[in-house]
């Protein structure tokens, strides 16, 4: 009898804490999905069109024109008329940082190192950028399967950003672009946890404050420490040696510039970006790290902070200075590179 009442103890115990854990997530949740539901959605004004590729999702639209943002008849980024016919021509994949939506297009590392190219190897040089918002590189290689029919690129650049592994978003029904959605994904009680806007709520804030102020935390505590070592960075590596192998096929060279964000630079961590590095160099794959290059200049705003007037902590998205930065380090790299200097020669 003593065991069974230590048993309805410890039960009375573990219901307790459910109970004063698990109604506050509860109305969390509810809150989060009711009146603040606006608050896990990105508005696109239309750019992102459905895609029936399956896993792909959405992509940018065609012949889009809304501001800053217009793309051409291939749905890439439209770039100024050319001066001459194009002779060399970069595909550039990637995500948000590449579509470069907070600065003009013409500041944009994509733009920069079109420019640079065109006037170091005196030839007209077209980079062809297909950066979308939410991408993660699977993404990026099925839109390039997609594409290798109709581009035929000299050379091919895949900018990896540190949340590229992670799963993809999703394109609602009134055009947002939602990192909560469970479109797409198992039902089952790990996948409704994992999209939980509570639980998404509460980590985002863990992770804020670890941006905002990473020097207040071990390295061994901060999330980017360790996202090498999540499921979605080996789906992440997969995809780069099935982009590396349509490469092949369309006798393009291949380059994997690697993005850090400013918290990697501030405490002085690179180990995902090393787990990348050593992995795409064991297969023959050229990689550039942006890191060395970043590190001594992030006190120079190289990335945005919405933290004042949006309420968003970013630190991941490049300033006109980080573009600048890394558009010079991109065109140094492919005259420096000679085999990748030949492609465009």
């Amino acid at each position: 009898m003593p065991h069974l009442s230590l048993r309805r103890r410890l039960a009375f115990y573990l219901l307790a804490m459910l109970l004063v854990c698990g109604v506050p997530l509860i109305a969390l949740e509810i809150y989060l999905r009711l009146p603040a539901r606006s608050a896990f959605l990105v508005g696109t004004n239309n750019l992102m069109v459905s895609s029936d590729i399956p896993g792909l999702g959405y992509r940018l639209a065609r012949n889009y024109s809304n501001g800053p943002f217009e793309t051409d008849a291939s749905g890439f980024r439209r770039r100024p008329p050319d001066a001459r016919p194009v002779e060399r021509s970069i595909l550039l994949l990637g995500d948000s940082v590449a579509f470069a939506g907070g600065v003009p297009y013409s500041r944009s590392f994509a733009s920069l190192v079109e420019d640079d190219l065109t006037r170091s190897l005196g030839k007209q040089v077209a980079v062809l950028n297909t950066g979308t918002p939410g991408y993660n590189t699977v993404q990026e290689l099925l839109l390039l399967k997609d594409l290798q029919t109709t581009v035929r690129p000299n050379l091919i650049v895949l900018q990896f950003c540190m949340n590229d592994y992670l799963d993809p978003v999703a394109l609602t029904s009134d055009q947002s672009l939602d990192a909560t959605s469970t479109a797409g994904a198992p039902l089952n009680l790990f996948s409704i946890l994992y999209r939980s806007r509570a639980i998404f709520f509460l980590k985002d804030r863990v992770k804020d404050l670890e941006k905002l102020y990473p020097e207040r935390f071990p390295v061994a505590l901060h999330y980017i420490h360790y996202i090498h070592k999540r499921t979605g960075w080996q789906r992440a590596k997969d995809a780069i040696l099935g982009i590396a192998d349509i490469a092949n096929q369309m006798n393009a060279r291949f380059l994997v510039v690697i993005f850090p964000v400013e918290q990697q630079l501030r405490i002085g961590d690179r180990a995902p970006a090393a787990d990348l590095e050593t992995f795409a160099k064991s297969r023959g794959i050229e990689v550039l790290d942006l890191y060395a290059a970043f590190v001594g200049h992030w006190r120079e705003r190289l990335f945005f902070d919405y933290s004042v007037e949006q309420h968003v902590v970013d630190k991941v998205h490049l300033t006109e200075r980080g573009h600048e930065l890394a558009a010079g380090e991109i065109a140094s790299a492919i005259r420096r590179e000679a085999v990748i200097r030949a492609a465009l020669q």
